[in-house]
């Protein structure tokens, strides 16, 4: 049996084929739909692409970038895709970047009349835009002729007047929501620092939220808005102020979507981003505080009733101002020296604590069985399939905790682990994100290595073949005397001779890993933990091949 043969007979199973092409096809999904090249929309029951709308919509995609490509900081190298009709990881990793709310794509470099220019810098653009609901919501590779009234209302309510600054708070929701919270009074808006929404009581209680309204202490947090907002809270109260005038606004809805979109950014949330705080929305506040509770070791602190009022009946009250000022930036206090790339990283360091198999083996199966459940009944809402950089950040806080107290007992452990999935709702899907591009860059290094390579370069006139053997060595075949394509063609062996050397070590790595991991249903979890965790620690980049391996 080949090395091949083994790897996939001992740590590929069937249906954990089935579930990474799935969650790969669920991130084509979101990355594609986020810049309008499938549109999917983002507040129904079914948000799935066929394989013919990922097609046209790749399609597009690289013809856009083909031509554009040279306005981009860095290339894609595509040799191939994950699947014929999907994205690569190199094209997944790209589109990620682009679409990034969290400051990862710096549009603001960029003049607006080249990204005006640009169609894929105008998706950007458009998604920002677009994402935030009161502006156009259609994501194209063309810019609306409201721009301009766009972004100065935008500025008017954070009080910026340059585009550039503007577009760039675009691009970190994390800093919008800070610039808007942080102003005293906004122009031509009734919007007063406070929320004001309706949400069903009895929905709320059976999602398991307890919560009990507490006057003083919602009160004690109001010096986080200005008096004027106060006031208008207690005539709100008093009825002198409809509940219901607030609901036209458009900053009133903006701020309602910012908390929607900071919470699925991070995994708390993934419900429908409609401007509505409903019991999801409100859940995902409680799983944030339960989170923060947990790393810190004590449910002293925060509690919901700093930050959210019932008035009465289904009538609530948030201080968003509260949220966004001192909640949310807990999780940049959480923070490690160390900065968190995967959860694979934490769970890895948790197992290896572990000193009994079998104590190991049930927490492979809890991960096990969650991945079972999540894929079982998957959810059909807008996906996140990427771990959020205030989660990835401050997660480590977490799992030392756990590390802390293994000698509890591996009930504790199990316990924790379960309840970080269910308080981040895409957590499953991170982390087999996560698995799968390992084990996609484990059998693409299989296959590269121990394949035959042919490269081949031509055109009307000329032809290069070279034919690498099973020893490497190699047999080049040339027709035609065209200079620039010989240069190209030398070019291309260079490179492989680059990735043979550097697939080699991550080869050698996988497969003295994969010796040491005793065989059962869990084996390939853990296997591609411990990759993952060496690929962070050497700051291994394995970007050279984007392989398909079924062909």
């Amino acid at each position: 049996m080949s090395i091949q043969e083994i790897f996939r007979s001992e740590f590929l199973k069937p249906e954990t084929e089935v579930n990474f092409t799935a969650i790969h096809k669920l991130e084509c999904e979101e990355v594609l739909d986020n810049l309008g090249y499938i549109e999917l929309d983002r507040n129904s029951g079914k948000q799935t692409a066929s394989f013919e709308q990922l097609e046209k919509g790749i399609s597009l995609f690289r013809q856009e970038y083909d031509l554009y490509k040279l306005d981009f900081h860095k290339s894609i190298d595509r040799f191939g895709t994950f699947k014929s009709h999907l994205l690569s990881e190199e094209e997944l990793d790209f589109l990620h970047e682009l679409s990034s709310l969290e400051g990862e794509f710096e549009l603001h470099h960029y003049p607006l009349k080249k990204i005006e220019q640009n169609p894929i810098l105008s998706r950007v653009l458009n998604w920002r835009l677009g994402i935030l609901s009161i502006f156009n919501k259609s994501i194209t590779n063309q810019l609306s002729n409201d721009l301009t009234k766009h972004l100065n209302l935008l500025g008017s309510w954070c009080n910026i007047s340059g585009h550039e600054q503007i577009i760039e708070l675009l691009g970190n929701m994390e800093d919008l929501s800070m610039a808007i919270a942080k102003q005293d009074f906004y122009s031509g808006s009734d919007y007063r620092h406070l929320i004001y929404f309706k949400n069903s009581y009895r929905k709320l209680k059976d999602k398991g939220v307890k919560f009990t309204s507490n006057k003083k202490r919602f009160e004690s947090r109001l010096p986080f808005i200005p008096k004027e907002s106060q006031n208008t809270l207690n005539l709100v109260r008093k009825k002198k102020v409809p509940f219901d005038s607030f609901q036209n606004d458009q900053l009133h809805q903006l701020m309602t979507r910012l908390v929607q979109i900071r919470l699925w950014l991070l995994g708390n949330y993934q419900g429908k981003l409609d401007n509505d705080l409903g019991p999801l929305s409100i859940t995902g506040i409680h799983s944030l505080i339960s989170y923060i509770h947990e790393s810190y070791g004590g449910k002293q602190g925060y509690k919901m009733s700093d930050l959210l009022m019932r008035l009465g009946n289904d009538r609530w009250v948030l201080n968003v101002n509260y949220l966004f000022k001192a909640l949310l930036p807990v999780l940049v206090r959480m923070e490690s020296d160390k900065k968190m790339e995967t959860i694979s990283e934490e769970f890895s360091t948790i197992i290896n604590k572990l000193e009994k198999e079998e104590d190991k083996k049930e927490v492979l199966k809890v991960i096990d069985q969650q991945i079972k459940t999540e894929f079982e009944s998957p959810s059909n809402r807008k996906s996140k399939t990427r771990g959020g950089k205030r989660l990835l950040r401050s997660i480590g806080r977490f799992f030392k905790r756990i590390g802390d107290f293994i000698k509890d007992g591996i009930q504790w452990v199990i316990e924790s682990i379960k309840n970080l999935f269910k308080w981040f709702k895409n957590g499953i899907k991170i982390l087999v994100r996560e698995l799968k591009k390992a084990f996609h860059m484990a059998k693409t290094a299989l296959s590269f290595f121990f394949s035959k390579r042919i490269v081949k370069s031509q055109n009307t006139n000329s032809q290069l073949i070279t034919d690498y053997d099973f020893n490497f060595d190699s047999l080049t075949t040339v027709i035609g005397t065209d200079k620039e394509l010989i240069e190209e063609h030398i070019r291309k062996n260079r490179w492989i001779t680059n990735a043979l050397e550097e697939v080699s070590e991550f080869l050698g790595t996988v497969i003295s890993i994969a010796i040491k991991i005793a065989k059962g249903p869990m084996g390939w979890i853990q296997l591609g933990i411990e990759v993952i965790k060496y690929l962070v620690d050497n700051k291994f980049h394995y970007n050279r091949l984007s392989l398909d391996l079924d062909n």
